[in-house]
Parts: C-alpha cells; sequence; structure tokens
C-alpha cells in the first residue's frame, strides 16, 4: 500500500470513528470522559461567576508563559546536539478571547529548529472549524522553524482539519513517521491520531518506517501510551491533553487530569524506563475558559546528546 493511500485509509478510519460515536449511544458509553459532561461545564462556569472569580480566571488563561526546558538523550546524533524544539499543545486557539494576539506575541521572539503541535487546535468537539483555521493562520506566522512544522489531532479534532492545517505548512502525522536530518545525520518524528477518545492510533504503522535502534521522537496528543512507546525503543515522547490540571488546589494540585496515566505523567518532565517523557501544560483553556495555579505555556526543548555532554565532564 501507498503511503497517500495508507493516510487516506487513516482519514477514513477518523472520519468513520467520529460519525459512529455521535450516532451510536453504546460507542458513547464506551468512550465517556467526565471532561465530555457538558453540564459539568456549565456548573463550573457559574460557581466561577458567582464567586466573581471567572475574570480572575480569563486573565490567568491569557498569562502565556515561555518555559525552557533542557532535555538529555542518550542515542541522540551528535549533530542534534542543542537542536530547539518549539512545543505547542492544546492551544483551542478559537476558545479563549484574546488568546491569539497573546501567543503571536509570544512566538515572534522564538528562534527554534522545528515546531510540532501535540493537537487539540480546536476548542469545540463538533461543527465547523473555520475560525480555526482563520486563527491558526495568524499563528503560523509568527513561527520560526526552518526544519518546519509537524502536528497530530487531538480529542477535540476533527479530521477535515488535516488538509486545512497542512494548507498551512504543519505537517499531520498520521499514524506515520518523518526523518529529521542536519550534518547526515537522522532524527525520527512519529505522530500518532487521538490516543484518548477517538482511539485511532496506531503505534505500530507510526513506527513502522523508522529503522532499529534509530533516535525518534513521538508526538502524542495524551501520555497514555506511555507503556507501548516505551517498550518499541522510543527516545522521547512529547503530548499535551492533560492542561497538567487547569484549575489546581494549592497544596493539593490539580482536581482532574483526564488521562489513564500515572498522575506524575501529566504534567511536565518524566521518565518512563528508558524514555523521557514531556506533557506539555497547554497554550489554552478546555471547557471552561478559565485558569488556576497553572499557567498556560509555550515549551522550548533543547535536545542534548548524552553522550558529547559526557565526553565533555
Amino acid at each position: 500500500m501507498s503511503m497517500r493511500n495508507h493516510a487516506t485509509d487513516l482519514l477514513h478510519k477518523r472520519k468513520a470513528g467520529e460519525v459512529a460515536l455521535l450516532e451510536n449511544w453504546f460507542l458513547r458509553r464506551q468512550h465517556f470522559h467526565i471532561e465530555n459532561v457538558t453540564g459539568l461545564h456549565a456548573l463550573v462556569r457559574g460557581l466561577l461567576r458567582c464567586t466573581g472569580l471567572h475574570k480572575r480566571g480569563e486573565r490567568n488563561a491569557r498569562a502565556l508563559r515561555v518555559n525552557a526546558y533542557t532535555v538529555t538523550l542518550p542515542g541522540l546524533p551528535r549533530a542534534f546536539h542543542h537542536y530547539r524544539l518549539l512545543h505547542l499543545s492544546d492551544v483551542h486557539i478559537d476558545g479563549v478571547t484574546g488568546l491569539t494576539q497573546v501567543l503571536c506575541e509570544q512566538l515572534s521572539g522564538i528562534h527554534a529548529d522545528a515546531c510540532v503541535f501535540t493537537g487539540d487546535f480546536r476548542y469545540k468537539t463538533s461543527g465547523p472549524c473555520t475560525s480555526m483555521v482563520r486563527y491558526m493562520e495568524k499563528v503560523v506566522r509568527h513561527i520560526h522553524a526552518p526544519d518546519g512544522m509537524y502536528g497530530v489531532l487531538g480529542n477535540h479534532d476533527a479530521y477535515e482539519e488535516v488538509a486545512a492545517l497542512e494548507h498551512l505548512g504543519i505537517r499531520m502525522l498520521m499514524n506515520a513517521a518523518l526523518p529529521l536530518r542536519r550534518a547526515g545525520e537522522t532524527v525520527w518524528l512519529a505522530g500518532i491520531d487521538d490516543p484518548h477518545y477517538y482511539e485511532c492510533d496506531d503505534l505500530e504503522s507510526a513506527c513502522a518506517s523508522v529503522p532499529p535502534g534509530a533516535c525518534s521522537i513521538l508526538l502524542a496528543h495524551s501520555p497514555e501510551r506511555y507503556a507501548e512507546a516505551a517498550a518499541r525503543g522510543i527516545a522521547l515522547y512529547l503530548c499535551g491533553h492533560t492542561h497538567a490540571g487547569q484549575m489546581c488546589i494549592p497544596h493539593l494540585g490539580a482536581l482532574m487530569v483526564n488521562a489513564r496515566c500515572p498522575r506524575a505523567y501529566a504534567a511536565g518532565r518524566w521518565q518512563h524506563g528508558r524514555m523521557q517523557g514531556f506533557t506539555n501544560a497547554g497554550a489554552g483553556c478546555s471547557c471552561v475558559q478559565a485558569r488556576f495555579g497553572c499557567p498556560p505555556e509555550i515549551a522550548l526543548l533543547e535536545l542534548h546528546c548524552a553522550e558529547v555532554e559526557q565526553g565533555s565532564a
């Protein structure tokens, strides 16, 4: 099967999954997630308004931070030492008023080698995505990443977004991988479809073209495929979805993370076996346009080669 036909089949699979979940009550029961209970969202919004915290929560949602991280990877090719990845996740770009402008301002001052998106480009989970595409068109103009922009879909995203996002210059990895090359050396970038709600992820297909022993980075919407990815020898797992809780209570942390994984994997840096992981807190908001105790973030990851660092120690 050609790569084009394989990608088409994956899109049809995603579309069929979306339609089935919309039409089939039993399937929706099987895919129950508390974050999809719309009545709960309305209750939280009502409580925030009643307590006078809604405006503060909106201000917090626009207080976007650029956080820099150093990730040391064994087996990273030496040519990729100091390689900079701009990681954006859960932008929900049409959700919070004013977020697009803030995001563009922050991105204008960042220079990276490549940019990756780990899903949830839009705020709603159904309906047209035209407003999202219009806002994303503004965002990509402010991204400086000569090696390209790459992304995967999240549980808020629909299959028709793929063509629109690729038109904007974002290469969507639908259970596929591609090589990033520098000075004759290669790092493989793989991406899987949403493993959280639609469960259209196919790690085996995504890694099929990756040579054994090659250094590979996986893009996934949520951290929920951590065990399978580590077993396949993935070096770095990049994801989002959890918003790091979005609303956190001092000394207690996140009330919910909405992911089937250890809570330690739901925010920031983590490690599973030999695999490094990073869960982005997200640039936008999900379900409720507010944040507390959990600022939105743009992550700038600088990759370091473990062997180079050991040699200079």
